[in-house]
């Protein structure tokens, strides 16, 4: 039995293929979103020979004979993309051969001795053959550490790693959001509540959260349980190193659909925090904005940021019956809530 790995696959059929046709290799598919990840699983189905994994990282001690990557995505930043090829070359069998499509030589070159590329037609994707040979002379950290606030806030340091939103600097629009929101906090009316839930939905690496758990915090709020949520395992990997340094209570969940059905504190959020991608037409923010009306108490506010708002307005108008607008860094944060009578 071979162990075999795949990464970088958008969907489950050629994994599935090649497990179809190698009954007695071990098949492992690799995948950073959570989306990904279920679609990968559903193509694959019950086929027992293949893992479906879902994790910041390959596992520690596991070694591959054989191994895919298929740069399919024009989402991966060439840093997450130099990042995981490295991670692929540190589990690999000495000897064993890496397979490429869409990868320039020139990045596998950082990392393998020799490399060879054969391109099928003049506009195909390019295919390379690699095989390892020793150990890497330098293994690369990718991870970046900057600094943020808000007015009134000290400054707080964040870790991003490749895969997150924004990495290596904080998001203009994360900003712009988190300083709207810290204002709206330092704004509310004393006594605050001792427990105001807030929910981050599509965290990254938690900056938006973090920030305005600070400012509550500054606020005199005793108990103010945060939850970062993302479908990303790199981006609620980050969000978690943030959390234990910055606010140990956190909660960080890894889903693509928001919030469990039993989460203890769905339909009890005080805030809910979104700072949309803008890809998707609209589908992202759409869930999104259900996920917050799913989420938030009666009188609880919903915080999205665009920097053009028309999408996300219409996907705010859908779940919330007022939404106002507020301007801030050439952003447009939506403040949408439920109007009850």
């Amino acid at each position: 039995m071979m162990e075999i790995l795949f990464s970088g696959c958008r969907s489950g059929k050629f994994p599935l293929e090649y497990a179809r046709a190698h009954h007695s290799d071990k098949v492992t598919v690799h995948a950073y979103d959570a989306y990904q990840a279920r679609k990968i699983r559903e193509d694959v189905g019950p086929k027992t020979n293949v893992t479906v994994l879902c994790e910041e990282h390959l596992p520690d001690g596991a070694s591959y004979a054989h191994a895919y990557y298929y740069a399919t995505s024009k989402l991966v930043s060439a840093e997450l993309e130099l990042d995981t090829l490295q991670d692929i070359y540190l589990h690999l069998d000495e000897g064993a051969r890496l397979v490429t499509e869409g990868v320039a030589p020139e990045t596998l070159g950082k990392l393998f001795a020799k490399v060879e590329s054969t391109r099928a037609s003049r506009r195909g994707p390019v295919r390379c053959v690699c095989t390892k040979k020793g150990a890497l002379k330098r293994v690369r950290t990718f991870a970046a550490e900057f600094e943020a606030s808000v007015p009134g806030g000290e400054k707080l340091k964040f870790v991003s790693l490749p895969g997150c939103f924004c990495h290596r600097r904080p998001d203009e629009g994360g900003l712009a959001l988190a300083e709207v929101v810290a204002k709206a906090v330092a704004e509310l009316p004393s006594p605050l509540v001792t427990s105001f839930p807030v929910l981050d939905i599509g965290c990254g690496c938690g900056l938006v959260g973090l920030l305005v758990a600070d400012a509550l915090r500054r606020r005199g709020v005793t108990e103010a349980p945060l939850t970062l949520v993302d479908s990303h395992t790199r981006a609620i990997a980050a969000a978690r190193r943030n959390a234990d340094v910055l606010y140990p209570a956190a909660e960080c969940l890894l889903s693509d659909c928001g919030l469990p059905p039993d989460h203890p504190n769905r339909g009890r959020f005080r805030f809910a925090l979104a700072n949309p991608p803008y890809y998707g037409e609209g589908r992202i923010a759409d869930l999104f904005a259900e996920i917050a009306a799913a989420s938030l108490a009666p009188d609880g506010v919903c915080w999205m940021v665009a920097k053009t708002p028309d999408i996300i307005r219409a996907a705010c108008e859908k779940c919330f019956s007022k939404v106002e607008t507020l301007k801030r860094r050439g952003y447009t944060v939506l403040k949408a809530l439920v109007v009850s009578g």
